[in-house]
């Protein structure tokens, strides 16, 4: 750990009854030293190495063995879940499976609700948290790519138009309703919808809906704590032998989705009510969703750690603090070494596995920017409003 203080002539450090300046400054910059040195920059794990609220529902001969039984069958069933959301579907039929006597090197910690015991049956909502570490390396072994990159969470904004206009808030929007039955993927991109209510007619209309308008769009993504929005807009029709058609476009808005739009389109065969119909389009599209952000954020086998200096502005140690904690949220970011640290700037490297454009991508995520100076050619990190 290096760190460049600039020296000092001989002061006296209290003047009337007060630390002079330079003590102050001392004080800091022991302060940074004491904290970077006694808390290291270690990557923590978001839960998305947990699989929560599992249901387990087992028989035995008695109340003891039902409950062994149902953890330990449950917790191989978490883990394949586990696996299939940080992979591509495509990828599933090759995922590595773990047997009984292994299961137990994989998790980290079990926490058990609603849990429900009589007559040799055992029934709970288990919770599994499994060791990042071993299940990265069950999929290197498998060479099979995977993201655990976790987006911020985005809400969507489903805009209906019909003949005669455009419906977002309206009663007859059909196609919100159909996002609110839809049942959304957990994972790697988690998906708001809005309640509709008088707080998100304020905060966006249709035509600012359409056009993409900056201040509305950050004011619902702002309601509902969002990273970006989902403006979702479907055109429905009809089709020969009395089916439905439903045309959809998505343009995605926020950190790491700018300029990302697809259309996609679905028909129904005969008569079908228009709600099911709607809630499954909505839930192909949220699929479709997730397999951009995982393809965006694969770590493929074979890569390695790469290592990139950056220089952090600082204006005194909770600035700091701040950068440090979002990158212990980035999960591509494996470790950090403070190089040098100044009132003013931190300079430290960053080891990262993936490429450069992940990494950005990443770290977007936790509201901080990585950009090189064109002036100098410094990379700089920087946090985002």
């Amino acid at each position: 750990m290096r760190f460049a203080i600039k020296r000092h002539r001989s002061h006296s450090l209290i003047r009337n009854g007060r630390l002079a300046p330079f003590a102050v400054l001392s004080a800091v910059l022991l302060a940074f030293s004491i904290v970077l040195s006694q808390t290291p920059a270690v990557a923590q794990q978001s839960d998305i190495f947990a699989v929560a609220a599992f249901p387990v529902d087992e028989t035995a001969a008695n109340e003891v063995k039902a409950k062994e039984q149902a953890v330990s069958q449950g917790s191989l069933q978490a883990l394949q879940m586990l696996l299939q959301r940080l992979t591509l579907e495509q990828d599933w039929p090759r995922l590595p499976t773990v047997g009984q006597d292994r299961i137990d090197n994989y998790i980290r910690g079990i926490s058990f609700a609603n849990e429900k015991i009589g007559g040799g049956r055992y029934l709970a909502d288990v919770t599994y948290r499994f060791v990042p570490e071993a299940v990265r390396k069950l999929l290197t072994d498998a060479s099979i790519p995977y993201s655990e990159t976790e987006s911020r969470p985005m809400v969507v904004v489903p805009v209906m138009q019909i003949s005669d206009g455009a419906l977002l808030w309206d009663e007859g929007n059909t196609w919100l309703s159909g996002w609110v039955e839809a049942e959304l993927p957990a994972g790697l991109l988690p998906i708001v919808v809005p309640l509709g209510d008088l707080a998100d007619v304020a905060a966006i209309g249709v035509r600012q809906a359409l056009g993409g308008e900056p201040e509305a769009l950050g004011r619902i993504a702002a309601k509902y704590g969002a990273g970006g929005v989902l403006v979702a807009v479907a055109r429905p029709g009809q089709v020969q032998g009395g089916g439905e058609s439903l045309d959809v476009r998505v343009s995605a808005y926020g950190p790491g989705w700018d300029g990302t739009s697809f259309s996609q389109s679905y028909t129904s065969s005969g008569a079908t009510e228009q709600l099911p119909f709607y809630k499954a389009a909505a839930e192909s599209i949220s699929r479709s969703l997730l397999v951009q952000w995982k393809e965006a954020n694969l770590i493929r086998f074979g890569e390695g750690t790469q290592s990139l200096q950056v220089f952090v502005p600082v204006s005194g140690l909770r600035d700091w603090l701040s950068v440090r904690d979002r990158l212990a949220q980035v999960a591509t970011v494996r470790d950090t070494v403070i190089g040098r640290l100044s009132m003013t700037e931190a300079e430290v490297d960053i080891r990262y596995i993936g490429d450069l454009s992940r990494l950005q991508l990443a770290l977007s995520q936790q509201k901080l920017s990585l950009a090189q100076d064109p002036l100098d050619g410094r990379w700089r990190l920087t946090t985002t409003p």
